[in-house]
């Protein structure tokens, strides 16, 4: 049972049997009985303790002279739970590859033996649970490592931690296991880690080679600090686009813990960052998370101090941003932190640095071992006046919430779909919500798309109410306030994020408390109409109006169903149609079997309102069978991937095609770009990145018919060819009269060149509608602005579909100098060249996955421009 041998085993039960025999038959014995088996027990749990090995010892190899597979890892956190009574294993989860997410809780055998009863407790204490704690309730630290593949450091300090605290004999940490539960995730990215892992145990030296100039410093363009799909996994926490943040954020609020590390590392030529962290601070951060980082800080320093360790604190790394490993838990009330200790891709199992030391593993490891200790120690000396903390944040976000508005109100009468993907998200998130009844009332409050502060609307019945009052009010502040207070603009990425801007949707914050009808969970079971057809209808029609559409279509188009869209308006069964709405005509498919039910089926997957018609006749507009419904052809695409893309750039197309609409591409490796094919194809996509040149063979391919996307930093080289419009396009004059001081200081140049730079900015886009690039559109849309430069209009025989305007800013911070720039600038456009077509974005619209607005703009230009 816990890792004995047989043997023991029966000489175990044979005393046991004995035992009872004696002293039940003789009853003046029974008390002798419970010392002996208390004594024999305490024997046997020791016994098993000796079973436990140290990593080095299990592995097979001294931790430091390599890196662990993750499916060693897993063995030595399974092999720890089968031989410790303090340990426990459980696996939350699988990675897209198919690896296991793992946690392991560590306590004393008591607190394993009741850890539900805990976590109901400390559920009970934020509010999520109603009833009465029962028992213990002890703090929660949730130790998390590796979520950046390469800073494989992180795992083999996590087995470390591991085995300290299932074999510590000091009295010390017997204490913290008595009166904490501490939760370890030892790899966070294990598809990132393994990438790193496998290709640095390819290319290692058997003896270490610590110079920069060996290739095992130098890893492929496939890095391992992403995940599967190139997603940045510590920029994932807020949106859980990603199958690893939604499986271990589930099990996360099933703890609430009240600390989070996230172990990290940085450039090797630096040292040991750990709190306090730097400016600037979200303004919802609560003065004892503030005194909480020094508190912390101050006893790291004092180990780092004592073995000459060099480290620094307040610098670079801020708490600003909610989607972090430091940030979101924090706003889930627990105390958020970021490690980050020198070393990451480049250091291998050792690294030359520019000071002339050597950097290795072990003092990588060791480093971490410390703080993670450390950790547990100042959260244990702090334990009761965490908890009583912990109770107060809850208990004031339920009753005194922070922030001028109470309400957050979702308009629900148009683009359903929106609105149930917003929903979807709150879920994930444990954010309550209601619906509104059928009060029909006015109120006053902040208007998000006109951007009006005291804007009159009214509460219809169905329209979405978030609450302020809620355990988790300070999160709902976080992401639905229209502007974050920025305290300073040195920061580490965005600046904007609120999600009526992101979901492009009807809504007002209001500073009244409104009350709605209950509405838990409705995203699972809140559905547009079911489809209806005919059993033998002329024809399908389905509005183009949401991303639902495009994976709609998507899925047609697998099931070879030919579509056609609409390029103008029209009316029929008195319903009207805009410009992009989807017609499934029988005389188009009439080789395929079981049509309608097919169709029908792929609706309601979708959550799309089909239309059956029996003519092809409208009451206003084209007829159906006019040549202004266009066939949607199914393109072959290829995306570039390789050397100077950027690697989240292409990740968030390759997600989007394969996991969201999942439609096949063809990924094309720049290093053998001069060998492909490219008129294979119809569609070649071009993600942000450095790139040279523009291949001469893409302007070929696109006089040939061929269509290009370009995103963000490819616009680059394109407008440097000479024979495109975007090449020739000229900039409004700048009406600003105010004079530039040229003059820059030495020590403020880091500040000087935010002038000219944009850290994540909201941008309102006005759209020409009309155009296929834009169909299904209102008048305008918002995109995270987070390229600095600036593309003009273009000229005559271009279309500028999406335009940054002028006072187009929402929110974010942009550089003064830029700011002026960007106004009366593209934000989209398109091309027309030879046959083909070049679609124009300055700003990806699918940016890290989350920015669902973009996600219909996506699906027109590979679906719509050009056919």
């Amino acid at each position: 049972m816990l890792g004995i041998s047989p043997k023991m085993s029966r000489i175990f039960n044979s005393v046991q049997s004995k035992l009872y025999y004696i002293c039940f038959k003789k009853d003046y014995m029974r008390k002798l009985f419970l010392v002996w088996i208390t004594s024999f027990l305490s024997i046997f749990s020791a016994l098993a303790q000796n079973n436990l090995q140290t990593p080095s010892k299990f592995l097979g190899y001294d931790m430091g002279s390599r890196f662990t597979f993750h499916h060693r890892v897993v063995d030595y956190v399974q092999h720890l739970a089968k031989n410790s009574p303090r340990v426990r294993y459980m696996q939350y989860g699988a990675t897209n590859e198919g690896r296991p997410l793992v946690l392991t809780l560590i306590s004393s055998p008591e607190n394993l033996k009741n850890w539900q009863q805990i976590q109901q407790n400390n559920l009970i204490a934020t509010g999520f649970q109603k009833g009465t704690i029962k028992g213990k309730h002890i703090p929660i630290i949730w130790l998390s490592y590796n979520v950046h593949g390469d800073e494989a450091s992180c795992t083999e300090a996590a087995l470390i931690t591991l085995h300290k605290l299932a074999a510590a004999k000091e009295t010390n940490i017997q204490n913290w296991l008595k009166d904490l539960i501490i939760v370890v995730d030892p790899c966070v990215n294990p598809d990132g880690r393994e990438r790193y892992v496998n290709w640095y145990n390819q290319v290692g030296s058997l003896i270490p080679n610590p110079s920069l100039n060996g290739w095992e410093h130098h890893q492929g363009w496939a890095r391992g600090r992403f995940n599967h799909y190139m997603f940045d996994l510590n920029r994932d926490w807020a949106w859980q686009t990603q199958i690893e943040s939604q499986q271990r954020l589930k099990v996360y609020q099933q703890w609430m813990p009240h600390i989070h590390v996230d172990f990290h590392e940085m450039s090797y030529n630096n040292s040991y960052f750990f709190a306090p962290a730097a400016k600037p601070y979200h303004q919802d951060i609560t003065s004892w998370q503030r005194k909480f980082q020094e508190h912390l800080g101050a006893n790291h320093a004092r180990y780092f101090n004592q073995n000459k360790w060099l480290y620094f604190t307040q610098q670079v790394y801020d708490l600003l941003y909610p989607s972090y490993g430091d940030t979101w838990p924090m706003f889930n009330g627990a105390m958020g932190f970021t490690y980050e200790q020198a070393g990451s891709g480049y250091a291998g199992v050792s690294v030359k640095r520019s000071n002339g030391d050597t950097l290795t593993l072990k003092d990588r490891f060791t480093h971490h071992v410390t703080t993670g200790l450390s950790t547990i120690e100042i959260t244990h000396k702090h334990r009761q006046k965490i908890l009583d903390k912990f109770k107060k944040y809850f208990k004031d976000a339920v009753d005194n919430p922070p922030g001028e508005y109470k309400t957050y109100v979702i308009k629900n009468q148009r683009k359903k779909s929106k609105v149930k993907a917003l929903l979807t998200l709150l879920d994930k998130q444990k954010i309550q919500y209601e619906m509104a009844g059928d009060e029909n009332k006015r109120y006053n409050g902040f208007d998000y798309l006109n951007k009006r502060k005291d804007a009159s609307f009214r509460v219809q019945k169905n329209d979405i109410l978030i609450s302020a009052y809620q355990p988790k009010s300070v999160l709902v502040k976080v992401l639905l306030e229209p502007e974050t207070f920025l305290e300073d603009s040195l920061t580490y990425d965005l600046t904007a994020w609120s999600l009526p801007y992101i979901y492009n949707m009807e809504a007002y914050a209001c500073k009244e408390r409104i009350n709605g009808q209950k509405a838990s969970e409705a995203a699972s079971t809140y559905r547009s109409p079911s489809p209806n057809a005919s059993a033998q209808p002329y024809a399908f029609i389905s509005k183009w109006d949401d991303f639902e559409s495009v994976r709609f279509l998507s899925a047609l188009l697998r099931e070879n169903i030919l579509v056609r869209f609409g390029t103008s308006p029209f009316q029929i069964n008195q319903q009207k149609f805009k410009r992009g709405t989807l017609v499934i005509l029988s005389a188009d498919n009439k080789r395929q079997k079981d049509l309608t039910s097919r169709i029908s089926t792929i609706a309601r997957k979708f959550n799309v309102q089909l239309t059956s018609v029996n003519t092809g006749i409208v009451e206003k507009g084209q007829d159906l069978g006019t040549q202004s419904y266009h066939r949607v052809k199914k393109p072959k695409i290829a995306v570039l991937a390789g050397d100077n893309i950027y690697n989240t750039a292409f990740g968030e197309i390759w997600h989007y095609m394969e996991k969201e609409i999942r439609y096949p591409i063809t990924v094309i490796n720049t290093r053998y770009l001069d060998e492909t094919d490219l008129y294979k194809f119809d569609i070649i996509i071009l993600p942000s990145g450095n790139y040279a040149e523009i291949d001469e063979n893409f302007i070929g391919f696109v006089k040939q018919g061929g269509k290009i996307i370009a995103l963000e930093n490819a616009l680059r080289e394109l407008k440097r060819d000479k024979r495109l419009l975007l090449n020739r396009g000229s900039f409004k004059k700048n009406k600003s009269k105010r004079k530039r001081n040229n003059i820059t200081r030495y020590y403020g140049q880091s500040r000087q060149r935010l002038m000219n730079r944009v850290a994540g900015a909201i941008y309102k886009v006005s759209l020409d509608n009309t155009h296929p690039l834009a169909y299904g559109e209102d008048q305008f849309t918002f995109l995270i602005k987070r390229n600095s430069r600036v593309y003009p209009y273009l000229p005559r025989g271009g279309w500028n579909v999406g335009r940054f305007e002028n006072s187009s800013h929402i929110s974010g911070f942009v550089g003064t100098n830029l700011k002026e720039r960007i106004d009366q600038t593209l934000a989209l456009g398109v091309e027309p060249f030879g046959k083909g077509q070049i679609v124009y974005m300055s700003d990806s619209p699918i940016f890290r996955g989350f920015w669902y607005s973009g996600k219909l703009l996506f699906g027109n230009a590979l679906f719509f421009v050009g056919n």
